[in-house]
């Protein structure tokens, strides 16, 4: 992005490399309206919706090496939340009996609620049925309410490249969504009804609260994968023990092997007494050798280091 506007791959970066909060926050912020109006269309009551918009942003942390595209964020979150949102609806659905008479009530939807319910769930199916290009204009245009200016920024694309891909993405989804039996326009008027909302719950308390909880699980993970354990700590010295051990016996096991092989070289290719000539031996004429003092303890102790 341009001037002093980092990218989401800058901030994601910044906070993974050096732990900086305030770039995490910022991308938080950035996101956060859309986060929680997915998570919010799903759960049963604002805790649930809270836990829910936390665990994204959680997943982000711990799965940011995955992500192939990280200039923008905005799909994988998009895409992240409601599939968070969709376990926690099954989730909900086994445990129904456990509701207490508030949750119930509150689950309960007039028809014209469960109408718009269907229609905002057909679009994050049909979004996430497009092509990414498409996908990522239409999502940061139409759901995050940037400009195409913006959103060329953030790309790394041109003003009318962003254009064109955000006319094309949505005729794809119109027309996707027409065949399901709802219209773009009111899809996306059903989606900004409870914009303002969003954003007021959102910056109040749940970002910073979401902002501490990430960099707790951050800095937890990172001590654990950084951090060998005593007991880490005692098997690889044991191992290097055992390696030390195992180069000792491979050492005296070659100066053996080399002192038997060079006497039987010696003692098959010694010069004939009668006229000085190298003779050749069958097989059945290897000469005996005879090991001296040296030779015998050499073998006692790697014997008993093999024993060891």
């Amino acid at each position: 992005m341009s001037g002093d506007i980092l990218t989401d791959a800058e901030l994601l970066s910044a906070f993974l490399e050096q732990q900086d909060s305030r770039a995490l926050e910022t991308l938080i912020e950035r996101h956060s309206s859309l986060v929680w109006r997915v998570c919010q269309q799903y759960a049963h009551s604002v805790p649930d919706a809270e836990d829910l918009f936390q665990t994204t942003f959680r997943k982000l942390i711990e799965q940011s090496a995955r992500i192939r595209n990280r200039q923008t964020l905005a799909v994988w979150l998009m895409q992240v939340a409601r599939n968070e949102a969709l376990s926690y609806l099954k989730k909900s659905q086994r445990t129904q009996n456990s509701l207490t008479l508030e949750q119930l009530e509150a689950s309960m939807s007039t028809e014209s609620y469960r109408e718009r319910q269907e229609d905002l769930n057909a679009l994050f199916e049909e979004l996430e049925a497009l092509p990414e290009k498409y996908q990522e204009s239409v999502v940061l245009c139409c759901l995050e309410g940037r400009t195409q200016e913006q959103a060329a920024t953030e790309l790394g694309l041109t003003a009318s490249s962003v254009k064109m891909r955000l006319e094309r993405g949505r005729k794809l989804l119109k027309r996707n969504l027409l065949k399901r039996g709802a219209g773009l326009t009111v899809v996306l008027a059903a989606w900004e009804s409870n914009s303002a909302t969003a954003s007021t719950v959102v910056a109040s308390q749940l970002v910073p609260a979401t902002v501490e909880q990430c960099v707790a699980h951050s800095v937890s993970t990172t001590s654990l994968v950084s951090t060998p354990t005593t007991a880490q700590l005692s098997k690889g010295a044991l191992l290097m023990a055992t390696a030390k051990k195992s180069t000792i016996v491979a050492g005296l096991t070659m100066v053996v092997a080399a002192g038997l092989v060079t006497g039987i070289w010696f003692k098959v290719h010694q010069p004939s007494e009668s006229n000085g000539e190298v003779f050749n031996i069958r097989k059945n004429e290897i000469p005996s050798l005879k090991l001296s003092g040296d030779q015998l303890a050499m073998m006692g102790e790697l014997a008993t280091e093999l024993k060891q």
